[in-house]
């Protein structure tokens, strides 16, 4: 029996309701809610699911747990999984203030632990507390931290996040990842990924580098301090529950664990590449299509997910006269965008599928405003409306002819930034443009495979789920659109006549 059906009979069972008063409610027939009762069939979508709920008069928790197993049902659990975290990744991309944690500390490094080179500090409240006072010591104009540590101990990320609006804080991050295919390995990798978010998300010079191996035999044996935080000259070594930990300071410490941490990092591989800024956006990803995009050309499906119609559906006269503006970053930019055509025009003649997915949202925006929503605007000229239409009619063409598959996303169906933009090549290279919490536009390139995995299946999935308009309606919705702007564009032309 599935997950649903057991939820199902409890409830109705519980609530004294039965098949026969369902069907009543929902006209769906007494055999099949049977058979979804009893396991034997499988509803054919969500919308079922939902009938079925609302004329249970489910509250919404329970309705939300019917709903969840219905899911993990159809993805199967690894594929729920997987979906959910970048879902939730997605989601927390959104921008957020920083103000829920509080700053005000006294500093407590007086007395005798001030005059000694080490000490034993008990009890996680009490980490917690001296990394912030640490934190607040701090006064240099860069400060280096090091973690070699595992995202299960979150409030170092927060923290550390939090502080980066203030100290310029350059952190090299040392973790183990779950080597494997096996669904736990992926779940904890994921996991491991959204914990380090908030410093993904942060002002922070934040680069993390990983190494694969089984956590029991990593951290369950007579490591007694298996973590550190080392903060300047500061050192933490904590237990693995995080309940204890040894404060050592000053510079031969540091050279100590330096050493130690050099050794680390011959070992290691970059989970991401994030830069900041226009300029280094374009180098990097100048540097991501000669060392992994050239790579695996041809490749078998490109996948764009974003707030925006992917660039292949603007043609490259557009492109130019959106880019035709004085200076280094027009120069630049115009340079860049040459090359990308170039790479396009190759995906298009030699990629087996390709699918972007877009917010109607954006698509209006774009065409109120006459910019695009990335990183270049304030550099960039208004685009007309003539060719603000003739993207629009790009994209209505491709579909039609059926070389590229644009999908509108649903207006509910997920929380995520207006200004997102997401490139999968095969799961090989997946790249990520989006804004910090200080608004500042950041690449984010991701090279670890379960991650580039989880996003590239998250995507790749979209246009068979319930998130996304179907072809025919996304279609006609580009279409409305066009004729829309078309039509008030004519009626303001006989107004000024």
């Amino acid at each position: 029996m599935t997950g649903l059906a057991e939820k199902l009979k409890q409830y109705m069972k519980k609530n004294n309701i039965t098949v026969f008063d369902v069907s009543q409610a929902t006209n769906i027939s007494v055999m099949e809610l049977y058979k979804i009762c009893q396991g034997e069939c499988f509803p054919e979508n969500r919308e079922i699911v939902e009938i079925i709920a609302n004329a249970l008069g489910m509250s919404p928790f329970d309705k939300k747990q019917l709903m969840e197993s219905y899911d993990i049902g159809f993805d199967g659990e690894a594929n729920y999984y997987e979906k959910k975290c970048i879902i939730d990744f997605l989601q927390r991309l959104v921008l957020r203030d920083q103000d829920s944690m509080s700053r005000g500390v006294k500093d407590d490094l007086e007395g005798e632990s001030a005059t000694e080179s080490k000490e034993v500090i008990y009890g996680r409240q009490n980490i917690d507390k001296f990394i912030q006072i640490l934190l607040e010591k701090q006064k240099k104009e860069e400060t280096e931290i090091y973690l070699l540590c595992q995202p299960e101990y979150e409030y170092p990320y927060q923290i550390l996040s939090l502080y980066s609006d203030t100290l310029n804080l350059k952190i090299s991050h040392i973790i183990c990842l779950q080597g494997g295919q096996s669904y736990e390995a992926k779940k904890y990798n994921l996991d491991c990924l959204l914990k380090m978010q908030p410093l993904i998300m942060s002002s922070s010079d934040y680069q993390v580098y990983y190494y694969y191996d089984k956590q029991e035999s990593h951290f369950h044996n007579l490591n007694v301090f298996p973590y550190m935080v080392m903060i300047g000259d500061h050192i933490l070594q904590m237990s693995e529950n995080y309940q204890c930990a040894v404060h050592d300071w000053g510079s031969e410490a540091r050279e100590f664990f330096m050493n130690i941490i050099r050794g680390y990092m011959k070992e290691v591989t970059p989970m991401f590449v994030m830069k900041p800024g226009i300029n280094d956006i374009i180098n990097t990803y100048s540097k991501a299509i000669d060392e992994k995009i050239c790579g695996v050309v041809p490749v078998k499906k490109h996948l764009i997910f974003s707030s925006m119609l992917g660039s292949v559906a603007t043609p490259f006269d557009v492109s130019m006269d959106y880019f035709n503006v004085e200076g280094e970053m027009g120069k630049l930019s115009r340079a860049f965008l040459r090359r990308n055509k170039e790479l396009e025009n190759e995906m298009l003649r030699t990629t087996t599928e390709y699918k972007g997915f877009f917010k109607e949202s954006w698509v209006r925006e774009y065409m109120e405003t006459g910019y695009l929503a990335d990183p270049y605007y304030k550099y960039c000229n208004k685009i007309p409306l003539e060719s603000r239409l003739k993207v629009i009619e790009t994209a209505i063409q491709q579909i039609q002819e059926g070389k590229i598959m644009h999908y509108m996303l649903k207006p509910d169906a997920l929380v995520m930034p207006d200004d997102l933009y997401i490139s999968c090549f095969d799961n090989v290279q997946v790249s990520l443009l989006f804004r910090k919490n200080n608004h500042e536009w950041c690449f984010f390139v991701l090279y670890e495979r379960s991650v580039t995995d989880a996003f590239f299946h998250f995507i790749d999935a979209l246009d068979h789920s319930s998130m996304v308009y179907e072809t025919e309606e996304t279609l006609w919705r580009l279409q409305e659109i066009v004729k829309e702007y078309k039509s008030a564009d004519s009626k303001k032309e006989d107004e000024e006549r």
